[in-house]
């Protein structure tokens, strides 16, 4: 079976998730692509392959041709590391907050937007406020 060729749509998305790897985590493509299997590395790869997949149309294969060569059954496991994190949110909950910083990132959130959102909103007491400002900060890289 061939891969199918990147769109030009795919191609940026695969662009802008690499720049903000490097500039928000410091990680570089290369050593995620690389056959390194140290646990960091792992993890951010399956978190990528997640963010690849739910916001792109390439295949399974054409991610696992992203990732230097992996196979369609290589990143089917990946995406379910994923959802055992989510079925267990207490245990995995600095893996979630690094994939939940890159969503939103990705979407075009900073601390700043969320921030500025939240001192508009008026329906929210100054103590929730200042509780999620806080998590904000925390959470949101």
């Amino acid at each position: 079976m061939k891969a199918r060729i990147i769109t030009k749509t795919d191609q940026k998305f695969l662009d802008k998730i690499e720049t903000i790897l490097f500039d928000r985590l410091g990680v570089e493509m290369s050593v995620i692509k690389a056959a390194n299997r140290t646990r960091e590395v792992v993890k951010l790869r399956c978190i990528l392959a997640y963010l690849i997949k739910k916001h792109t149309s390439m295949t399974l294969l054409n991610i696992g041709t992203y990732f230097n060569g992996k196979d369609h059954s290589s990143i089917i496991h990946m995406l379910n590391i994923i959802d055992d994190w989510k079925l267990q949110p207490k245990a995995w909950s600095n893996e979630l907050n690094v994939l939940n910083d890159l969503e939103n990132i990705l979407n075009g959130y900073t601390k700043k937007d969320l921030i500025k959102w939240l001192n508009k909103e008026t329906s929210i007491s100054e103590d929730v406020k200042n509780t999620i400002i806080t998590k904000i900060n925390v959470c949101i890289l």
